[in-house]
């Protein structure tokens, strides 16, 4: 075997290793009482601001690109005494420069081994369709869980025909919500609660 190939097989190693100690982390936050929600979603869709509505606490927000490049956890009360965490990941766009795309791929890696994952879009977007296309197809590339996905359009406040918008989109239901004005929160919620207790269950067994 030459050397091209050790360093290659080497760097394939480590890539596994890494993926086994990032499930290891979100499995110890599991036994501490917290399943473990990953944000997903195109650049500027609001997740940040959905989980500083969420969680009462601040995130980096605004327009600029990769303000998440890092990925940032916050823990999330249900209800009283019922927590979760969420983990905010870097947004996706139409065309990401190559220097980052290694870093934007890893980011997604990490998500998808969290208990549950939301994927967030943009109701006012004008390719919002296309947006959620591409979302769902790469997390199908990676290796997302069937049944594990909580989506939300975010930003109805914004706009008219909201029914009529949910029905259009590709994959599945949608919790209509606004991070600005709080609307479907609660809704929003109940549903994390349910998808926290199945992937509860499922630890369990």
């Amino acid at each position: 075997m030459d050397r091209r190939k050790i360093s290659d097989r080497i760097a394939l190693l480590r890539k596994r290793l890494a993926r086994i100690q990032r499930r290891r982390s979100l499995q110890r936050s599991g036994r501490l009482g917290f399943p473990v929600g990953a944000v997903v979603g195109y650049t500027n869709v609001g997740k940040s601001t959905l989980i500083n509505r969420l969680a009462g606490s601040n995130l980096v927000t605004g327009d600029k690109l990769f303000a998440t490049l890092d990925a940032m956890t916050r823990r999330v009360e249900l209800r009283p005494g019922r927590f979760i965490l969420l983990t905010d990941t870097v947004g996706f766009i139409r065309k990401f420069p190559p220097e980052l795309a290694a870093s934007f791929r890893s980011t997604l890696e990490e998500a998808i081994e969290a208990d549950f994952l939301v994927h967030i879009a943009d109701a006012s977007h004008p390719r919002i369709a296309e947006q959620v296309e591409t979302v769902e197809r790469i997390l199908e590339e990676l290796g997302a869980r069937a049944g594990t996905i909580v989506r939300v359009l975010n930003k109805v406040d914004a706009v008219r025909r909201v029914l009529e918008l949910r029905k259009r989109l590709p994959a599945g239901d949608w919790i209509p919500v606004s991070a600005r004005t709080g609307r479907g929160l609660a809704h929003l919620r109940q549903v994390l609660a349910r998808f926290a207790r199945v992937s509860e269950t499922a630890t369990a067994n």
